[in-house]
């Protein structure tokens, strides 16, 4: 049994902690580890002098905020909230510093932290005021302006795409998305934030390239916003550049590359997964967690039967709650209802595409493609949850 009462907790010294809006923002300063605490939490490490006992801190938290905290909270606040990031010095629980997502598993870096310093310095001017704004209006009017045009040549290419330029695309797309990642890694510098590496993991059994700009929590509104929709920006000056080159070399073909990197951008905008769009939302409206907080006010709503009295701001997160959740509703509805041969017939659907491919060098059909995704979601979030649940249980074990 632990004896509360005679641990003194240790502070690490080589931390910064700064406030934004009604958080704190924690820095190791040796890892560059970033995390956020809330003022409560705050409050309390505040009385951690390296002399006092656990019940000592738990007397004057107490007389002070007038709560009602124990010594085995503490203990459990103190050694494992904040000694699993070596915050409060801890010999007992060996946690190791996560740098990457918890959401990302399987997460390497591809670029360290010096590379991305050095690749990112030459697009820094890119996010002086006049240059955001004028070649944002000069991007988005050019590639307005080519997809109105272009649109039925463009329909054309897109409905089949043959193997060659299938694997040229896909190459471009990589290309894509790491200047996307340099893009936030630039923009968190530019600020003044610390560097991180660009690193790959999986999202939703996905594949994703990520970077950490977590040092951007320091940040304003404004600074946070803009590194967030950096990738975006990024991607939005890659696009117009391959526009121009198929207008100078006339080849049609390759703009179906912006026309792709417009369907990212979509997707990236969506502030219902953890895209650039849900921290922008997350910043804007000044929640973190959002997902977390938006189910659990859901659920609070539900479980009192729609009673509870909120505010303007809590009205606005249950709605995202309520909007949230209803997509995966209508995805089982097509799945389950009108859609149910697909998921019987899917490892047969794909070995014969596949065979196809192979064999006859067929085209990349969008329609036959758009077929295959959703019975490939649904058995890729099946997997996800079974893999939760025995982690889960494995670990109340």
């Amino acid at each position: 049994m632990v004896t509360y009462d005679n641990l003194v907790p240790k502070i690490n010294p080589n931390i910064d902690i700064v406030q934004r809006d009604n958080e704190y923002i924690v820095t190791l300063i040796e890892s560059n580890f970033h995390f956020k605490i809330s003022t409560q939490m705050f409050n309390l490490l505040k009385l951690v002098d390296n002399d006092s006992k656990i019940s000592q801190i738990v007397n004057r938290f107490n007389n002070t905020f007038e709560t009602q905290l124990d010594n085995a909270l503490v203990y459990e606040l103190l050694y494992y909230k904040l000694g699993r990031y070596n915050i409060i010095e801890n010999n007992e629980n060996n946690f190791d510093v996560k740098k990457q997502p918890s959401y990302l598993k399987l997460n390497f870096i591809v670029i360290n932290a010096k590379r991305a310093k050095i690749l990112s310095k030459p697009f820094l001017f890119l996010f002086s005021n006049y240059a955001l704004k004028f070649l944002i209006s000069v991007c988005l009017l050019i590639t307005s302006i080519t997809f109105i045009t272009n649109y039925n040549e463009i329909l054309k290419n897109v409905k089949s795409i043959s193997v060659e330029y299938f694997t040229f695309y896909f190459v471009i797309m990589i290309i894509s998305s790491l200047f996307h990642e340099l893009g936030h890694v630039s923009a968190t510098y530019k600020f003044g934030g610390s560097h991180s590496g660009i690193g790959i993991g999986f999202y939703l059994f996905t594949p994703v390239l990520y970077a950490d700009v977590s040092s951007a929590w320091k940040f304003n509104v404004n600074k946070r916003i803009i590194v967030n929709l950096a990738g975006i920006y990024f991607e939005l000056l890659l696009s117009t550049f391959f526009i121009i080159i198929s207008f100078l070399t006339t080849i049609k073909p390759l703009l179906i590359v912006p026309s792709i990197i417009l369907f990212k951008t979509i997707y990236n905008l969506n502030p219902f997964f953890r895209t650039d769009g849900y921290w922008v939302l997350s910043d804007y409206i000044r929640t973190p967690n959002l997902r977390e907080r938006s189910n659990k006010l859901l659920k609070n709503m539900i479980k009192n039967r729609f009673s509870l009295q909120l505010n303007s701001k809590e009205i606005f997160i249950f709605f995202y709650a309520l909007i949230s959740n209803s997509f995966l509703l209508l995805f089982l509805f097509y799945l389950f209802i009108l859609n149910p041969n697909s998921l019987i017939s899917f490892p047969a659907d794909i070995y014969s595409y596949a065979s196809k491919i192979v064999k006859e060098s067929a085209s990349f059909k969008i329609s036959d493609v758009s077929k295959l995704l959703v019975p490939l979601l649904f058995y890729m979030l099946v997997i996800r949850l079974l893999f939760n649940y025995f982690k889960n249980k494995k670990q109340k074990k």
